[in-house]
């Protein structure tokens, strides 16, 4: 009897520990699997965030570059800026001095009839004085229309007239100017080292 007890124990004790080792074994499977899930969730997570990573880098470069044109952009618009301001400084100290004549003018004709105003005007490139403009206005201001006006332009460089003028290509005529009437004449590509000029017109 007692062989047969013993040997029944035993059984019991074996079957107690088997079913301990298959919960053992569960609960680990079910572990390791959340383990690998866990594990798969963090590796998306981690590419993603590398992708994010390389997406921000790339940014990144493109600013820098778009940074770099910018500081290009700016030191040459720098460089303009400072090569205008010296021809601008330039100019007024001309002006100043009295070496050119005044960036505008108005004045009446000597009958009356017209108000004359001349402008001029630096044409620049680059930030280099190439050249300038006169531009002169004439208005009848008389009682009758104008049949005729003329305009003649006299560019000095100094006290003499500038090389190559001649009354053909520095003047300009207009007919039937109307009562109230404005004409305005450009006279372009004068010389840079032109450091005066005069404006006659004349009513027909």
């Amino acid at each position: 009897m007692k062989i047969s007890e013993e040997i029944i124990v035993n059984r019991k004790i074996a079957i107690a520990l088997g079913l301990i080792f298959v919960v053992l074994v569960a609960c680990l499977v079910s572990v390791l699997a959340n383990y690998a899930s866990m594990i798969s969730k963090k590796d998306l997570e981690i590419s993603s965030l590398k992708n994010q990573i390389r997406e921000l880098q790339d940014l990144v470069g493109k600013l820098n570059s778009t940074l770099r044109a910018k500081d290009s952009q700016i030191s040459s618009l720098n460089s303009t800026y400072y090569s205008l301001k010296r021809d601008y400084d330039k100019l007024l100290s001309i002006i100043e001095g009295g070496e050119a004549i005044a960036k505008s003018a108005t004045w009446i004709s000597e009958d009356g009839r017209l108000r004359v105003t001349s402008e001029i005007i630096p044409e620049f490139s680059r930030g280099k004085l190439l050249s300038y403009t006169v531009k002169v206005t004439v208005t009848n201001i008389g009682m009758e229309p104008i049949s005729k006006v003329w305009i003649i332009l006299f560019p000095y460089k100094g006290d003499r007239l500038i090389e190559n003028w001649s009354p053909y290509s520095y003047s300009k005529s207009v007919e039937n100017l109307y009562i109230g009437e404005s004409y305005s004449y450009n006279f372009t590509k004068l010389p840079k080292y032109m450091t005066t000029y005069k404006v006659i017109a004349v009513a027909g």
